[in-house]
């Protein structure tokens, strides 16, 4: 009989350590995961890069009825210009609006092409919700894109410091929000017959990894 309950008492026990063991394991699963996936919310990440957000609702967006548009999900930075000089005289609010104005009424797209836009003092204004593939003018699918576009025609146009930041911040969030490395950081042009996003931020900035380097080096002291 004690034999017997001896034997009972060491298949608990054992069973008990296999079950802290398995549960330690799947604990420390999950705080890895943690460290790898979305590391917040995207206000939190916003916060902590220092991104100033002019939302939707600031710039006076017309409502969208986003069952007209794709769900995806993001692997990939593209970067994208206007094509339309700027010099600031009319607010980057009504530049937004009027974008969506056109996109609705003249493309017939259910809102803006992108999800954000860079202005000349490098604010960014919230574009297409980022849970909804964009749009193009031309042949590549832009699913599976977090577009970023800077206001401005950048054939002509010199990219500011203040813009540069801003977009080195916001790929920086593309990553972290979506676990994906800076390699992916690309111009339009690198998947479509077009100059976006204009010379000067393609040749100065992508081709010489000057974007791609900058968010390295953040993530790398995040």
């Amino acid at each position: 009989m004690t034999t017997t309950l001896l034997k009972f008492e060491f298949q608990i026990k054992s069973e008990i350590m296999k079950y802290l063991i398995s549960t330690l394991f799947i604990g420390m699963l999950f705080l890895q995961s943690c460290k790898m996936c979305d590391c917040g919310s995207k206000s939190e990440i916003f916060d902590d890069l220092g991104i100033n957000i002019i939302s939707k609702s600031e710039w006076n967006a017309l409502p969208v009825d986003e069952l007209k548009m794709g769900k995806h999900e993001i692997s990939l930075i593209t970067i994208h210009h206007s094509g339309v000089e700027y010099d600031g005289k009319k607010s980057s609010k009504e530049k937004a609006l009027g974008l969506q104005k056109f996109s609705i009424n003249d493309k017939k797209w259910p809102d803006v092409p992108y999800h954000y836009m860079i202005d000349l003092d490098g604010n960014v204004l919230e574009g297409r919700n980022e849970n909804f593939a964009g749009e193009t003018n031309t042949t590549y699918n832009p699913s599976g894109h977090l577009l970023i576009e800077v206001m401005g025609n950048y054939e002509v146009q010199k990219l500011n410091n203040k813009q540069f930041n801003t977009l080195v911040k916001m790929c920086v969030y593309g990553c972290l929000k979506y676990n994906i490395q800076p390699d992916v950081i690309k111009g339009h042009k690198d998947y479509a017959e077009t100059l976006c996003p204009g010379k000067d931020i393609y040749e100065n900035y992508l081709v010489t990894n000057k974007i791609k380097n900058a968010v390295k080096e953040i993530l790398e002291n995040n």
